[in-house]
C-alpha cells in the first residue's frame, strides 16, 4: 500500500481539517505547531495568489480563470494557498469577495511559514524540519543538502512542512519557486497581470495554461 493510499483510507474529514487549520493560521501560529495536522493531508498542492489568483497591485484583481483552477485542483487533491503576503484575514477577505474561497482550502500567509525561509535560516524549528527532510529523502536515495532547503520567502523551500516521499506539486509564476525545489514539483505558469506589464514576461521555462497546470497535477497523482 503506498502512502497516499495509506493515509486517503483513514477516515480523514478534508473540510473539517481545513477549518481547524484555517483558525490555527488565521492567529498567525507558526506551522511547526502543527505539522500533524498539515502532514494528515494525502495530496497536497502548493499554490501560490499573487499573480496566480489575483495580481500584485493595488486594488487587487481577480484571474477571471481562478475559481476554475481552484475546483479543478480540489477534484485532484488538497489546495494550500501559500502567499508571501503578511495578512490572512486581507488575503481570506478577498477570497471569499471574489467567491474564490472553499471549505477546503488551507491558507498560510508568511507569518505561518517564514522560519523556513533565508532571513530566518537559523531558526532551530527550521533547522530541525530540514534535518528531518533530509534524512528522509536520502534514505530514498535522492541527495539534498540543507543549503538546497534555504532561500528567500518567493522561492517557497517548504518541503519539510509537508514531509513527503514524493515531490508535491507546485503552482507558481515565480521561475526559481518552480525549479531547483527539493521536494516539489514546479508547475511555472503565466504572471496574471490585467495591465500587462512587461516585466511579468518570463524567458527562463516553458509556461503553463492553467488548463496544462491542473493535467500535470493530475498526472502526478495519478502515477504516485
Amino acid at each position: 500500500m503506498s502512502e497516499i493510499d495509506s493515509l486517503t483510507n483513514k477516515e480523514f474529514n478534508v473540510e473539517k481539517e481545513s477549518k481547524n487549520l484555517n483558525e490555527v493560521f488565521k492567529n498567525r501560529t507558526p506551522a511547526y505547531e502543527v505539522l500533524d495536522k498539515i502532514r494528515k493531508y494525502p495530496k497536497p498542492i502548493v499554490l501560490d495568489f499573487n499573480n496566480v489568483l489575483a495580481n500584485n497591485s493595488t486594488p487587487l484583481e481577480v484571474n477571471p480563470h481562478a475559481r476554475n483552477l481552484l475546483d479543478s485542483l480540489s477534484d485532484v487533491g488538497n489546495v494550500f494557498i501559500v502567499t508571501t503576503a503578511r495578512s490572512w484575514e486581507a488575503v481570506h477577505k478577498f477570497l471569499e469577495e471574489n467567491k474564490l474561497w472553499k471549505k477546503d482550502i488551507v491558507l498560510m500567509t508568511m507569518p505561518n511559514w517564514d522560519f523556513m525561509t533565508q532571513s530566518n535560516e537559523d531558526s532551530p524549528k527550521g533547522k530541525s524540519l530540514r534535518k528531518e527532510y533530509i534524512e528522509k529523502v536520502n534514505n530514498l536515495g535522492k541527495s539534498v543538502d540543507e543549503k538546497d532547503l534555504i532561500a528567500p520567502s518567493g522561492l517557497k523551500r517548504i518541503a519539510p512542512l509537508f514531509n513527503k516521499s514524493w515531490e508535491i506539486p507546485i503552482i507558481d509564476d515565480a521561475t526559481y519557486a518552480c525549479i531547483d525545489n527539493p521536494g516539489m514539483h514546479g508547475i511555472l505558469v503565466k504572471s496574471f497581470d490585467p495591465e500587462n506589464n512587461p516585466r511579468y514576461e518570463k524567458q527562463y521555462q516553458i509556461q503553463r495554461t492553467f488548463e496544462e497546470a491542473i493535467e500535470e497535477v493530475k498526472e502526478i497523482y495519478r502515477t504516485i
